[in-house]
């Protein structure tokens, strides 16, 4: 049997040193997480999309519940909602590529839309 070492060598720290350095410039080239210029809104079958550039509020119905979204300064949030949890309201403002905000009970989800255009990637029933 051989013996342990209980050093690293330099070329050990070399091999380290360019695979986390690798890893780091493929995870910046493949994230999704840049600043989004579009956001979507999915409720009742339906899938809107509206730019984030221009400011405004919209006020829409979802399984009978009232919720205004507002759009202001390249940022989305739900300003307010008639569910009676509330945690879409209390969620903070979405800007980046895949970030969502999600109320349940009017089954609605706002998000900021990616590189990868309009694909669904599930039905709500």
């Amino acid at each position: 049997m051989g013996t342990v070492r209980k050093y690293f060598r330099i070329g050990d720290i070399i091999v380290l040193l360019l695979v986390l350095l690798a890893s780091l410039v493929l995870g910046m080239a493949f994230s999704k997480s840049g600043d989004g210029d579009t956001f979507y809104i999915k409720r009742d079958g339906i899938y809107e999309t509206y730019s984030l550039v221009t400011d405004r509020e919209i006020q829409l119905v979802s399984n009978g519940i009232e919720v205004k979204v507002t759009v202001s300064e390249g940022k989305v949030l739900v300003t307010s909602a008639t569910c009676p949890d509330k945690l879409c309201v209390n969620s903070k403002p979405v800007s980046k590529k895949g970030e969502t905000i999600v109320c349940l009970p009017a089954r609605l989800v706002v998000g900021i839309s990616g590189d990868y255009g309009n694909e669904v990637d599930g039905v709500v029933g």
